[in-house]
């Protein structure tokens, strides 16, 4: 039985493995400003600018489940609920030849929700947490050209 609940245990843990960074820069990717940023015109491809983003509250939700097969027996499936929200402050984005190539966060709050068959089965909230450092993204996310962007 260990086996199993190892297998189980470990596709809950991948269930849970959140985007969150990849969701939260490309929610920005359309802000004005940032497009501005990363204008050839304005910018060569050589230099770094930091923008200056207003605090603001990001939510995600996300709708997995796992199908759990015992002995040949038809898969059962369970679904679940997934909601993640994040309070920004101080955010600032370093861009360079026209990407985001890093966030830097002032403080931020976290709050998630697991729900399973309509019932919260799991919740937690955080403190705000001062985030110190700089957080450099594996891979730069491009952004569009300005006439794309939002004002």
């Amino acid at each position: 039985m260990g086996g199993v609940a190892t297998d189980l245990g470990e596709k809950i843990e991948e269930m849970f493995d959140l985007p969150l960074l990849g969701l939260m820069v490309g929610a920005w990717k359309d802000l004005r400003e940032l497009a501005d940023s990363a204008d050839p015109d304005k910018h060569p491809p050589d230099e770094s600018t930091t923008v200056s983003l207003f605090d603001h509250d990001l939510e995600a939700s996300f709708a997995p489940h796992l199908d759990i097969a015992v002995s040949g027996r038809p898969a059962l499936r369970v679904d679940f609920e997934i909601v993640a929200a994040l309070e920004l402050h101080g955010i600032e984005l370093r861009v360079q030849g026209g990407a985001i190539r890093s966030v830097r966060l002032g403080s931020c709050q976290a709050a998630a929700k697991v729900k399973c068959a309509g019932a919260v089965i799991f919740e937690r909230s955080s403190r705000k947490l001062a985030v110190p450092g700089e957080i450099v993204l594996p891979q730069a996310i491009p952004i569009g050209p300005p006439s794309a962007a939002r004002a």
